[in-house]
């Protein structure tokens, strides 16, 4: 019995085949009339779609094409090295770029870019340069050609440009007018915030000064000359912004004058004890000992902010020394010495005479005083060993400081008298002895005696001649007249020609 049980429940009878078979056929009938009833559906959905689309983009085109324009665009702050766009809501056919007017005129090129309808069309000017800073432009656009018909007006467009940073009170902006300022001075300005190539400055000088600029963190502009500036002088700056063609500051600065030597160390006689003293006409920087340089070693320092001294640790008598003043040496208030100054010192040498007298002719041979002044202090008895004379008696000697003077007599008439001073004259202090002679020279008077000749005058208008003989005769004893003279000559009077003789 179980065995028939599974089987009817394995195996379908005919007529169990037949009822599902039926069944299977009606429900895919009525599943084909869904099916139909649902397309009809989806088409009139698709339909109705399409319809809202194609209105949709309609009015989207038409939106597009004939509403009034309005532009957008940057209106301040616009970036003066960037282009200027101008953006437009809805798509044109064209612009007559060239009759796109911008003022204040600026050099450029204004050009259309479509937006291919689903963008925004743009008209874009690109300056050639720059637009100037902090600066209001106007511009004018002709209308533009719509899609389909008729022309849109754009309205008129302003904007701003950004504005460059003013100075900071620093740098040249905070000296004052009529200051000092140093040789080297380097000339400075410092940006409010960083520059972004808004401004180009330059500085202008004059008299004009090359220099050199540098930029830091793009706020700091400094201009450092290239040689020092005319000292003792006055210069006119002006700081100037070149892309914006204004003058940002002017000042007139006063150069500090060049350091002089008002007292240089004393170039003779110079001691074994003395301390080289260099006097300046400004009061100098301390730190400029460094270019203070001597050819012999020692200390030196400032006894005053304009004397500097300085201390050999010795010296030799008879020699020449050296010192330099370096380029770079500086005063307090900026002076520089603009070239090296050297100059030389000479210790006292061998001694040496300074004067000597008498000169000239004609003078006393009774007595004379002679005299020799020395460059230093000398041993007297050593003047007098090398003193000598080439005629006469010396009759004593006496001295005032360094001048020896030596008494002669009877010198003679009419004679050269030389007196000299051997070398080897020796000084008394630092020094060295004389090593070469020493002389002067002078002519005594011509001898004059007198003669006790009688006087007699003429005897004849003619025997003038006559009459002095006569005298020089009488001088000697022998007596006469001017006749006997006059015969004793020879005399052979003639008649008058006054044909050669008028």
């Amino acid at each position: 019995m179980d065995g028939l049980d599974d089987n009817r429940e394995t195996v379908a009878s005919d007529s169990d085949i037949s009822a599902v078979q039926f069944g299977n056929s009606t429900t895919m009938f009525v599943n084909f009339l869904d099916y139909v009833k649902n397309g009809w559906t989806r088409r009139r959905i698709i339909v109705t779609s399409s319809i809202v689309v194609i209105l949709a983009l309609l009015t989207f085109f038409l939106l597009k094409t004939s509403i009034a324009i309005s532009p957008t665009y940057t209106n301040v702050n616009q970036i003066v090295n960037k282009p200027f766009v101008i953006s437009l809501n809805e798509s044109v056919r064209s612009v007559a770029v060239n009759g796109i007017k911008i003022s204040p005129a600026v050099d450029g090129i204004w050009s259309f870019k479509s937006g291919n309808f689903f963008g925004h069309d743009q008209i874009i000017f690109t300056p050639k340069t720059y637009f100037r800073v902090s600066t209001k432009y106007s511009v004018t656009v002709p209308n533009a050609k719509r899609l389909l018909i008729g022309e849109a007006a754009i309205s008129g467009i302003t904007f701003t440009t950004e504005k460059a940073p003013s100075l900071a009170n620093a740098g040249i902006d905070s000296v004052k007018s009529d200051s000092m300022v140093a040789a080297d001075y380097a000339f400075t300005v410092e940006l409010a915030a960083p520059n972004k190539q808004l401004r180009t400055l330059e500085l202008r000088t004059n008299p004009d000064i090359p220099m050199q600029q540098t930029v830091e963190n793009d706020t700091k502009f400094t201009w450092k000359p290239t040689k020092l500036l005319p000292q003792g002088s006055s210069v006119s700056v002006q700081v100037y912004d070149a892309k914006n063609d204004v003058v940002l500051a002017t000042k007139t600065l006063k150069i500090a004058p060049e350091p002089k030597v008002t007292t240089p160390v004393k170039n003779t006689y110079f001691g074994e004890k003395d301390i080289a003293t260099i006097t300046f006409s400004e009061p100098m920087d301390p730190l400029s000992s460094k270019y203070i340089t001597f050819s012999t070693p020692g200390q030196g320092t400032w006894q005053s902010d304009t004397v500097y001294a300085f201390t050999p640790d010795k010296v030799a008598a008879g020699q020449t020394y050296s010192y330099t003043l370096g380029a770079g040496l500086r005063s307090q208030s900026g002076g520089i010495l603009a070239a090296d100054q050297t100059a030389t010192f000479s210790t006292t040498g061998p001694v040496s005479i300074v004067s000597s007298s008498p000169h000239g002719s004609l003078l006393s041979q009774t007595s004379e005083q002679v005299s020799f002044t020395f460059d230093q202090a000398v041993d007297h008895a050593s003047v007098l060993s090398h003193f000598t004379i080439s005629s006469g008696t010396v009759t004593g000697s006496s001295w005032q400081g360094n001048i020896f003077t030596a008494t002669v007599a009877n010198l003679g008439y009419q004679k050269t008298i030389t007196a000299t001073l051997s070398p080897g004259i020796l000084n008394t202090g630092f020094g060295l002895p004389s090593t070469k002679s020493f002389s002067t020279s002078f002519t005594t008077e011509i001898r004059i005696v007198r003669l006790n000749i009688p006087y007699y005058a003429q005897q004849y208008a003619a025997t003038c001649a006559a009459a002095s003989l006569r005298m020089a005769l009488a001088y000697r004893g022998i007596m006469t007249d001017d006749m006997a003279i006059v015969t004793q000559m020879g005399y052979s009077p003639t008649v008058e020609n006054k044909t050669t003789n008028p």
